[in-house]
């Protein structure tokens, strides 16, 4: 520990150093400060915090010499840095439940819905930069699709629907239920090729007892 103190400035050496955490049988994850942090402030605990928090516990974990630790290990030292700074239990529960989603890629699909101008792409955004969601589809998109195909009128997708002038009410419920109708078959599509990927299978019920 001393030859590794010496070869990593103060400042860097706890991230050069690499931390195993076995997740089950011969599987293992390597220790990263970042995604702790991300998950821990996804639970709503502060950026700051968050950034403490995971700092301390890779220190811990490279000071006493633990390179190769198990998942549960790994919690315990966790918990108690989260109650060190006055967070609860309530907070580490949260924590698990979004790290056991990712550790053993369960399906998580978040859909946001409501009318227009209400900052909707923005918060599916930031959400899926805050949870670490690889991919985000826009309903916009799909429309904008679909009306290349001649699916949907291409004036209608080019602008807000409630933006279009219509005859009168019934005109307008109309052609609303017929977009919803086509976008949600779209969408559609992409969830399910989404449950199909390897990387979303299906848990199985042993999981599922885990996490609840």
């Amino acid at each position: 520990m001393a030859q590794q103190q010496q070869q990593f400035g103060p400042g860097s050496k706890y991230d050069y150093v690499k931390v195993r955490i076995r997740v089950g049988g011969e599987h293992h994850v390597v220790f990263s400060r970042f995604v702790i942090s991300r998950f821990l402030r996804a639970v709503k605990i502060s950026e700051k915090n968050s950034q403490k928090i995971a700092l301390e516990l890779k220190k811990l974990l490279v000071d006493r010499g633990l390179f190769d630790i198990t998942q549960g290990q790994l919690d315990m030292l966790l918990f108690f840095l989260i109650q060190k700074y006055g967070y609860t239990l309530e907070h580490f529960t949260r924590y698990r439940m979004i790290s056991t989603f990712f550790r053993e890629r369960i399906p998580l699909i978040i859909i946001i819905a409501g009318t227009g101008c209400l900052g909707k792409r923005y918060i599916a955004t930031k959400l899926a930069n805050q949870l670490n969601l690889p991919n985000v589809l826009h309903t916009s998109l799909v429309t904008q699709i679909q009306a290349s195909t001649k699916l949907i009128d291409e004036q209608m997708a080019g602008e807000h629907l409630w933006h279009y002038q219509f005859e009168d009410e019934e005109a307008f419920i109309t052609e609303y239920r017929k977009q919803t109708k086509l976008v949600r078959k779209g969408i559609d599509f992409d969830i399910k090729k989404s449950m199909k990927e390897e990387r979303f299978r299906k848990p199985t019920e042993e999981r599922i007892r885990h996490i609840k």
